[in-house]
């Protein structure tokens, strides 16, 4: 098999399950299987949720999925036979533009079993040890057209530990500067959507400055940071949108 192999992503059938459940009951012992989830798996199945990679050339699933990139509940199996040829890639980036729809920059998985977080690191993602799992972690990059006759407005938006709020010489987890183009009822529309991780431990704090001015520094749980314009997902904080005008408690 190579690039050219003429294959298809579809939702999973009946059929579909009881093939998977043949290659996952009879693989090599010296395979780690996620057979442990088949229960999950069938769930999925009965929510229409469970998709396939189907070879064309001999018309049968070759490897399977459900959830998505993110959240931590998420699966990905390759049968044995088909591993190495490419497979995994192309259901990554399947899920990728399945996450970009869904306007979500934040994806984080868990490395499971551990040996897959080097998968994920060809991949681009940044691997995150902590105390009882291995995440793998991307920031997509989600782009928001602004109209050309639009004046742009500079904006900086930083994220980081909950200490800043103590000791302001704390450094930024990561910070991004880009463009944004005020609407007409003065939200501001930021050229990209930005967004960071949720720490381990403690909260993440952001910080939001807009041509120069800052205009919001503190914890991101707060409702003034939604009303900022911050939504709060499974792996962390994003912003699309600069809500200026229904902010409150800004100083």
């Amino acid at each position: 098999m190579n690039d050219t192999t003429k294959i298809l992503i579809r939702k999973a059938d009946h059929d579909d399950l009881v093939f998977i459940d043949k290659w996952l009951t009879n693989q090599p012992s010296n395979i780690e299987s996620l057979k442990g989830n088949w229960k999950l798996t069938q769930d999925m199945c009965r929510a229409d949720d469970l998709w396939v990679y189907e070879d064309l050339q001999s018309n049968r699933p070759v490897a399977y999925f459900w959830g998505d990139l993110n959240t931590t509940e998420s699966v990905i199996d390759i049968w044995c036979e088909y591993r190495a040829k490419g497979i995994g890639r192309r259901i990554v980036r399947f899920l990728e533009e399945k996450s970009r729809t869904k306007q979500n920059c934040l994806l984080m998985i868990e490395c499971s079993p551990k040996s897959s977080a080097g998968f994920w690191e060809r991949m681009g993602y940044k691997i995150v040890r902590e105390d009882t799992c291995i995440l793998a972690q991307k920031i997509l990059r989600i782009e928001h057209g602004l109209p050309a006759a639009a004046e742009p407005v500079e904006i900086i938006v930083r994220f980081y530990p909950e200490c800043i709020k103590w000791s302001t010489a704390t450094k930024a987890l990561r910070e991004d500067k880009l463009t944004g183009s005020k609407r007409l009822d003065g939200s501001i529309q930021l050229s990209r959507q930005v967004g960071f991780f949720r720490p381990s431990q403690g909260d993440l704090a952001g910080e939001v400055v807009v041509a120069g001015k800052s205009i919001y520094k503190d914890k991101l749980k707060y409702e003034s940071a939604r009303s900022l314009g911050f939504v709060k997902c499974h792996a962390g904080f994003f912003i699309d949108v600069i809500e200026i005008h229904r902010s409150v408690g800004l100083e």
